[in-house]
């Protein structure tokens, strides 16, 4: 079941054999930070509005694609057994969820978003993978920064229009 990313076609396309998988005319890129790093590249009207290109401001925001990459790592970890297997949490999974959250929590202090200066491509990679939670995952009762931002992001007038399918997997998944 689900052996799509098995297929040797999509294995001459991406040998990691992962989610996502994006092909644009001869060129094929995985990995969901260089997706969007390329189509906000190639067809934004002003790229530089969510990836800077103020060498600190781009390095802070490279910094939370890099954070994101343990965060994400871990949350999928906790969730996907429970979402796609039925599977019980496991609770030293979730410890390292916590963990994440925890510091999410902190780098969140103060912010409107992750960076000081406003809205980022690393803040909707973040939120991809925190959105996995809200399936079954109190997190926000305890992590009141987290809290903020992701109602902040929930906000934003195109959220729910971009996000329509993939929620309604998970709700599908979850139930």
């Amino acid at each position: 079941e689900h052996q799509e990313t098995r297929t040797d076609e999509y294995l001459k396309m991406n040998p990691c054999h992962c989610v996502p998988t994006m092909t644009d005319g001869d060129l094929t890129i995985w990995e969901s930070a260089a997706i969007m790093l390329y189509l906000n590249g190639k067809y934004a009207a002003d790229p530089g509005l969510l990836y800077p290109t103020d060498l600190q401001r781009r390095a802070e925001v490279n910094l939370m694609f890099g954070f994101n990459q343990g965060f994400s790592a871990s949350i999928l970890e906790f969730v996907a057994p429970q979402l796609f297997q039925g599977k019980e949490p496991d609770a030293q999974l979730e410890e390292k969820v916590k963990t994440k959250l925890d510091l999410f929590n902190k780098i969140l202090e103060g912010k409107t978003f992750v960076t000081w200066w406003g809205i980022t491509l690393a803040d909707f990679s973040l939120m991809a993978y925190l959105s996995l939670l809200d399936y079954g995952y109190d997190y926000k009762s305890s992590y009141p920064n987290i809290k903020d931002w992701n109602e902040r992001m929930r906000a934003l007038p195109y959220y729910e229009e971009t996000n329509k399918g993939w929620y309604e997997v998970l709700r599908a998944k979850s139930s």
